[in-house]
């Protein structure tokens, strides 16, 4: 069998078709198919060396990670703000700036968690109905912040009254 068969069966059982893909590192012939996480995070083509240096490599990335968390233990944190997308939470801010410019005093406040709540699902059933002329999943979004935050105001206040009227306060 010659270089190019084999070459040709090797990318047919690796899903990779006749065609020849040069890899990403070297130029070499190549038969890997990955997604490189970089300025493009685009799918790139590696020979098997470089396939095995490239995770070699993020390997050695995970235990440097490691080992700097042995080096200087902290506390687990119960709250991973690195989840969070940020264009998502500025998407959320200009929202929550617009609708302060249209109803100034915070205003939401005075709105019951449950309407916030009724809101969001609004929301919710309009972007699932496919509308488009609203930002509906940010629209929900803030409403859901909003429930959140009057529901929290709500139960505080009825428990402080609960509180007070038993100390004779009121």
């Amino acid at each position: 069998m010659t270089e190019d068969e084999m070459m040709r069966k090797y990318a047919a059982a690796h899903g990779c078709g006749e065609e020849k893909h040069i890899c990403y590192y070297c130029g070499r012939p190549a038969y890997i198919r990955k997604i490189l996480i970089g300025d493009d995070d685009a799918i790139h083509w590696l020979c098997d060396e470089c396939n095995a240096k490239h995770n070699a490599m993020l390997e050695n990335a995970d235990n440097k990670s490691a080992k700097i968390n042995d080096d200087y233990p902290q506390a687990h944190e119960p709250n991973e703000y690195r989840y969070l997308s940020p264009a998502w939470l500025d998407e959320i801010a200009k929202g929550l700036t617009a609708g302060q410019e249209k109803y100034p005093g915070e205003t939401w406040r005075e709105i019951p968690a449950r309407e916030h709540a009724w809101r969001a699902v609004r929301h919710l059933v309009l972007y699932l109905k496919g509308d488009k002329a609203d930002t509906h999943l940010i629209n929900a979004a803030m409403r859901t912040m909003m429930a959140f935050e009057t529901d929290a105001a709500e139960n505080s206040t009825i428990e402080w009254e609960k509180l007070m009227r038993e100390k004779g306060c009121g």
